[in-house]
């Protein structure tokens, strides 16, 4: 449902509907914090074409010293580059890569690491949602998923019912997310969503990264009113934001600048325009003091640059100086242990991921009718095709069924997959669940998709083709068909987790998949294949399930001798003149390791996964190592 901007309501002047009382006031103090990254030499002169430039490494924020207190909304400004989101990612525990040194403390404690990300929230700019999800269901999976499995169901559906209230969503409470090709909510909605999704923990601090972008004018202001109506509840909220309008701009307590990683400013609002005009820099009257800000003072275009007087300027100023008393005395005050965040039980978690996948399967109806569609199309073809057509010449019937199950299972898997990667990734990171769940819960919910399609298809060619017509034989066929699927459902998952994105997934894969069907046993003899190359056929589950189906239809087949349709020939000789009988492998035999390739792939998948939050949670572990180490050897020098 997409509601008229018109009809929605200004958020300040109201009561809260949230219960705040367990809410403790969180300052929060930054003390000295460095980032780093490691890049490529720019500077560098190749001096081969295969020469690559080293690695340097790029200070992208330099000594921050800020703090952020309770109760009040703070924006980050900066133009692109200056370190805004850097900064924010740094104190938010979310850095996935890089650098960093330096202290950061709530109420006197040092929580650099899990803890601040388990007291705080963190809405990011883009807004990853599933789109089948209604706005209802979006909230129940946070407060399921993220809050203590001992807290009753009764009480966090009110939570649940207390923040679509607070955020003013109930017209759009049973509405979809929806997405570019599915009507859905509004933009304001969904950025008002993401922040209610954050909400139902009730944490003290809450970071948000450019809230207001893509947004039209009436909906930035009303998702900033929104935020200032929740710091007025005693929440730390700190955002970035990129050029906001005046009236934005008024919204906010305290403002922190940035440019080229340094601190420019950081204090109230209101003495944002006094304070660089006493600087040199006077905003005209009536302007924008943001527009003035950018255009006037973050400017890089302007020459010479005016940052590096405006640091040293004001860590000589008053306001630095109650930062700097702030950081020497932080408050003091503890962290309350109740509102870190828990993560529910396997079995909660496995159950909602579970009615989460199948309701986003079946409720995407473009998607059921285009994979119904493409099995039934494609097997009535090829059954016109081979329209009972006799003898081995259905051995290419065979070879189909074979790549045809195995191919369309994973480009669906795939196609799927890219799609849920990004919002796994970044549900796993903020602790809705962990990986054995969800990946139960695809399998679970593709399992019915992996029997039925197959089923479906190769009953539709099998009995169109004219194969034997007995039930152990068609039976056979189609659980060969079925593991050849389950294969492909593997390899789905195991590709989409691997490459990065879809676009490199489709383009490597058919460069490795394309030469393993050269050792299926149809295109080339397998008797003819080089031994050095031979070994490869074992790893191409094409060959079993082809060899599977060959046996299955051919080994106990008379086949008529061409020119004399009067004589017959055994079958085996068939399975013999396509070199199938080498291995000496019987149906059974191949079935049953066709079932352990399944196993495998499925293992080899969820290594895929367990590879990529892995990578991502030792990435942020390395980070928070970084500053651990600063801050012992802090510590050892001042005890000595």
């Amino acid at each position: 449902m997409d509601l008229d901007p018109s009809t929605e309501v200004p958020l300040t002047t109201r009561t809260t509907a949230i219960d705040t009382s367990s809410i403790l006031p969180s300052q929060i103090v930054v003390r000295d914090l460095t980032y780093s990254v490691d890049v490529r030499d720019p500077g560098f002169r190749k001096s081969s074409p295969l020469s690559r430039p080293p690695l340097v490494e790029k200070t992208i924020l330099k000594q921050i010293n800020v703090v952020f207190q309770p109760g009040r909304l703070t924006a980050i400004l900066g133009a692109s580059g200056a370190g805004k989101t850097s900064l924010l990612y740094a104190i938010a525990g979310t850095l996935s890569h890089g650098h960093v040194s330096g202290n950061i403390m709530v109420n006197g404690e040092d929580v650099a690491g899990p803890d601040l990300k388990k007291l705080s929230g963190f809405v990011f700019q883009d807004d990853l949602l599933f789109p089948t999800m209604t706005v209802r269901e979006s909230l129940t999976q946070s407060a399921t998923l993220r809050l203590p499995e001992p807290i009753p169901r009764a009480e966090k559906d009110r939570r649940v019912d207390e923040t679509i209230k607070e955020l003013r969503l109930d017209p759009a409470a049973d509405t979809v997310v929806g997405s570019h090709s599915v009507k859905g909510i509004s933009g304001g909605e969904r950025k008002r969503l993401c922040i209610g999704m954050e909400l139902i923990t009730n944490p003290a601090v809450l970071f948000l990264d450019e809230p207001t972008s893509g947004l039209d004018s009436f909906t930035a202001f009303s998702v900033v009113e929104l935020l200032k109506h929740l710091s007025s509840t005693g929440r730390t909220i700190v955002t970035t934001i990129h050029q906001p309008s005046s009236e934005i701009f008024q919204l906010f307590d305290d403002v922190l600048v940035l440019a080229q990683g340094s601190v420019l400013y950081h204090g109230p609002m209101s003495h944002v325009v006094p304070y660089f005009s006493k600087h040199g820099f006077e905003c005209p009257q009536y302007s924008n003091p943001a527009d003035f800000l950018f255009m006037s003072v973050l400017n890089p275009k302007l020459d010479p640059s005016p940052v590096p007087g405006l640091v040293a300027a004001f860590k000589a100023d008053s306001l630095y100086e109650e930062v700097a008393r702030a950081i020497d005395k932080p408050a003091r005050g503890g962290i309350s242990k109740d509102v870190l965040k828990q993560q529910a039980g396997f079995g909660t978690q496995f159950s909602f991921l579970y009615m989460r996948a199948f309701r986003n399967a079946t409720r995407n109806k473009l998607m059921l009718r285009a994979r119904a569609g493409q099995v039934i199309f494609l097997n009535v073809l090829i059954g016109l095709i081979y329209l009972n057509i006799p003898g081995r010449d259905r051995a290419g019937l065979l070879f189909f069924l074979s790549v045809a199950n195995l191919l369309t299972a994973m480009l669906n898997v795939l196609a799927i997959f890219a799609l849920e990667r990004t919002v796994f990734e970044r549900e796993h990171g903020a602790g809705y669940y962990g990986l054995p769940s969800y990946f139960l819960s695809k399998i679970s919910v593709e399992l019915p998709y992996q029997i039925i399609l197959p089923f479906i298809g190769t009953t539709i060619s099998y009995w169109m083709a004219g194969f034997q017509r007995t039930g152990e034989h068609y039976i056979v066929a189609v659980l060969y068909c079925i593991l050849m699927s389950l294969c492909g459902f593997a390899l789905g998952i195991l590709f989409g987790s691997i490459f990065p994105s879809i676009e490199i997934a489709l383009a490597i894969v058919p460069m490795v998949f394309m030469p393993l069907l050269l050792f299926t046993g149809l295109l080339v003899n397998n008797s003819t294949i080089p031994p050095y190359l031979d070994w490869l056929k074992w790893l191409a589950p094409t060959k079993y399930g082809f060899e599977g189906l060959f046996q299955n239809e051919f080994s106990t087949l008379l086949l008529p001798v061409v020119g004399d349709p009067s004589a017959t020939y055994p079958g085996n000789v068939a399975v013999a003149q396509f070199g199938l009988d080498r291995d000496g492998l019987s149906r059974w035999s191949l079935f049953v390791i066709l079932a352990s390739f399944v196993v495998a792939l499925l293992g080899l998948a969820y290594l895929g996964l367990l590879r990529l939050v892995v990578a991502s949670d030792g990435a942020r572990a390395q980070v928070r190592s970084a500053t651990r180490k600063v801050e012992e050897v802090e510590a050892g020098s001042s005890k000595a």
